[in-house]
């Protein structure tokens, strides 16, 4: 669906009648509503990708909060040492979540949108080597905005770990935070999470 076409005009005549007809504390939902069926449109089952880095990042950036919550708990009591000691151990922890969901985020990054450039390259070296083997190639149609999501997500999840913004608890929000549709004529170098009012 090109931003040019009528049909992107209709679609987004229609998201705007609905956001504008409902109360306001229901208006994220619209534009959630309209933001996934937009990237269904254009990405059919491949928006699967989006949900599942929408839930990566929604359940690390959870499960960060817990940390710094229980942190929170505990450090009461405890001398400056041990207070040190604790907070060691819960960063550690706020690492290998951050690190396992970029690795997760960045991973489909370049399975969807990378491997074939770089598979292209091992197969020109065996070809070259005389090596009698080829990586296969994926022959589908890339997810729209898929670096736009993937880079707004890392950049959600290393501001709670730098403890920039607290996680947002609410997936909806959060997902419409990833998704919102017309910011991927913007790019994924926008505002953060922090202050978004829906």
């Amino acid at each position: 669906m090109s931003y040019t076409s009528i049909t992107f005009l209709v679609f987004l005549a229609i998201t705007c009648v609905f956001y504008f007809l409902l109360p306001k504390k229901f208006r994220w939902g619209v534009l959630l509503a309209s933001s996934f069926i937009f990237y269904y449109l254009n990405s059919g089952w491949l928006a699967i990708f989006l949900a599942a880095a929408t839930l990566t990042i929604y359940f690390s950036g959870i499960a960060m909060a817990r940390i710094n919550d229980n942190f929170e708990v505990k450090k009461t009591g405890l001398t400056k040492e041990d207070r040190k000691k604790l907070k060691a151990v819960n960063d550690k922890k706020k690492k290998v979540i951050v690190a396992v969901a970029l690795l997760v985020n960045f991973g489909m990054l370049f399975l969807l949108k990378y491997f074939n450039f770089f598979g292209d390259g091992v197969n020109f070296l065996f070809t070259g080597l005389h090596i009698h083997a080829e990586l296969a190639a994926f022959n589908w149609v890339m997810p729209l905005g898929i670096s736009y999501y993937t880079l707004q997500s890392a950049g959600y999840l290393i501001d709670i770990y730098r403890g920039q913004i607290k996680a947002e608890r609410n997936l909806g929000k959060l997902a419409l935070f990833v998704c919102f549709f017309p910011q991927i004529v913007e790019g994924p170098i926008g505002d953060s999470f922090r202050g978004t009012q829906l």
